[in-house]
């Protein structure tokens, strides 16, 4: 398949920001493939793939095809929590404590997935989830997704369940959640034989997710030292519409 499609949706997602977890919920509600899945994951899933997660800017050449509108999902998580988390991954124990070339690297990554789904955002084409609304109200922010597809249909590939179906499907992910949660991350973890070690996913378990695990082992003064670092590397209109729900308290 070429890339990008407008048949497609792109969801972009700064690593550890929950794309796992989502991919696999799309799956069950939609019973479409998510690309990069885990073979593992028992979703129902079936034919082309129609979901296509970039962590970065550049995949898919979704950058150089700004004169036209494909259909994108993103995804943000607080960038104190998922870029420390996603650096801890790398090896590197530093934190925030000091404004250094990695920590510049990793939140300039960050911010070129907001610009990029604001260079292609529509009020039809486009959705933003919150990772922090996604694992707190599950069932309201999936019900926004199956929303969201439901005005795409027309222009997707392949088939989809109907509006109904795909909620009833939901419906049946809520009724069993921990134990779809607990797949998932045992298929994250690399807990699940066949499946890569991905990461350790400290801040979650079947049950819940932490959303300020990282933030509350982080002193005040850094938090807000990067809060002024990802404001000065944005647009501040597009601070103000994507981001300020994250900007630690004066």
């Amino acid at each position: 398949m070429n890339h990008p499609d407008s048949r497609n949706i792109y969801l972009m997602a700064y690593p550890r920001s929950g794309s796992n977890w989502f991919r696999y919920c799309f799956e069950f509600i939609t019973k479409r493939p998510a690309c990069s899945r885990e073979s593992v994951w028992d979703t129902g899933a079936a034919g082309e793939e129609l979901l296509f997660h970039l962590h970065h800017g550049d995949d898919y050449n979704l950058s150089t095809s700004l004169d036209a509108v494909y259909p994108n999902i993103l995804l943000l998580r607080n960038y104190k929590e998922c870029v420390y988390s996603h650096m801890i991954t790398g090896g590197y124990t530093g934190g925030f404590s000091q404004m250094n070339e990695m920590v510049h690297k990793h939140c300039g990554d960050y911010v070129d997935l907001v610009t990029l789904h604001d260079h292609l955002s529509d009020n039809k084409h486009s959705l933003v989830v919150y990772y922090e609304d996604f694992v707190t109200s599950p069932k309201a922010t999936l019900e926004g997704v199956v929303e969201y597809i439901e005005t795409m249909r027309e222009q997707l590939q392949g088939t989809l369940p109907t509006q109904e179906e795909m909620q009833r499907n939901l419906l049946d992910l809520l009724d069993n959640f921990a134990h779809h949660r607990n797949e998932c991350l045992g298929g994250y973890r690399g807990a699940v034989p066949g499946t890569a070690h991905s990461g350790h996913a400290v801040s979650s378990s079947p049950q819940r997710s932490d959303t300020k695990f990282y933030s509350e082992r982080s002193k005040s003064f850094d938090l807000k030292k990067v809060d002024t670092y990802v404001y000065n590397s944005i647009k501040h209109e597009l601070y103000e519409n994507y981001l300020i729900r994250y900007k630690e308290p004066a």
